[in-house]
Order: C-alpha cells, then structure tokens, then sequence
C-alpha cells in the first residue's frame, strides 16, 4: 500500500491511525470504536477497567440515592464527590436544554416562530428570553396563550413575555419536572 505521494504505508502509520480513529475526542466519523478491541476503553477512559468500573460504579449509586439524598458516613463516597456529580449532571443537563434553545434558533426559527408562537422571528431574534420561549414551545415545553403568554407545560409557570421571559434554567427546571429528575430518561433530538 502506498499514500497518494507514492510513500508507502508502515505500521507506525496504521498505529497512529488507529489511535486518531479511536481518541475520544475524535470528531470524524468512524466505527471502529464499536469493536470489541482488547484495551480499547482503557485508552478512551485514560484509566485501567478496573477504576473506571469502581469509579462508574459509585456515580451509578449516588444517581441511586437522588439529588436529595443527605449524605452520611455510612455512604462509599464523600461529601465532596456527591456534590461534585450532582454539580456536573446538572451543569451537563442545563448545557443540553441550552443546546435545544440553540438548535431550535438555527434551524427552525424562520419555519415554524410564528406558526407556533405568534411572534415573527424579528420578535424572537436577539431577545433571549424569546429564544428560550421558543425552544420550549417547539419541543412541547410550553404552549401560547391567546394572551400571548408562555404557560409551560409541566408546572404551569406563566411568563409574560412583556415583563417576564423564561431562562434557560427555568426551561432546564421545566424538563426536570418533566422527567422527575430522571437525566436517563432524558432524550434530545438532534
């Protein structure tokens, strides 16, 4: 085999792409991570199989205990690391919702806006309380009222949209309201 410069092809060069194809930050497309390769998600996890399953283990029983839980010493982690994974679960969910709010703008803005909310996408555009709406409203969140209000859809928060416009938070309370708090269950299109 040999590249399109008439180099051959040596194994280093097939090693480093195995590990480019493979990296988890790899962006391409590719399924090579798919296969049952010896070693693969200790490479992916930068840790041995047997901290990332005692590591993966503890997140999976503190998401047990609940975001509510009152941390004791009879727990198998800290104090530290259950605020540490309620913090980043949340932070991740909230940057999700933000994701909806973004994909929304982009790629249904101008179709659907006034369709589903009765304001034109000049209305919508550059107030971020509007595009929140609007996310919400398009992934059933929220509906508007012949008052051109937002009630949203779980706990039947009215915003104005004079006075009082959603955030992302509040879409993000919304969606755990929904789900009862249950981030597995959570699914987002894309």
């Amino acid at each position: 085999m040999k590249f399109s410069d008439g180099m051959p092809v040596t194994i280093d060069d097939l090693i480093f792409s195995y590990y480019t194809f493979l990296d988890p930050t790899y962006a391409g497309s590719t399924t090579l991570s798919s296969y049952d390769i010896l070693g693969l998600k200790d490479y992916q996890t930068q840790t041995t199989s047997d901290v990332f399953d005692k590591y993966n283990a503890m997140a999976a029983a503190i998401y047990e205990a609940g975001s509510d839980h009152e941390w004791s010493d009879a727990d198998a982690w800290t104090q530290e690391q259950q605020d540490d994974f309620w913090a980043k679960l949340t932070a991740e969910w909230t940057n999700d919702v933000a994701g909806i709010v973004a994909y929304v703008k982009a790629n249904y803005m101008d179709a659907y806006a006034e369709a589903y909310t009765t304001y034109t996408p000049e209305q919508i555009s550059g107030n971020e309380g509007m595009e929140v709406m609007l996310g919400m409203v398009l992934w059933g969140f929220g509906e508007i009222g012949d008052d051109g209000a937002l009630t949203t859809a779980v706990t039947e928060t009215v915003f104005d949209l004079v006075d009082t416009f959603p955030t992302v938070e509040d879409y993000y309370n919304e969606t755990v309201a929904a789900y009862e708090g249950d981030a597995v269950e959570l699914t987002c299109p894309q």
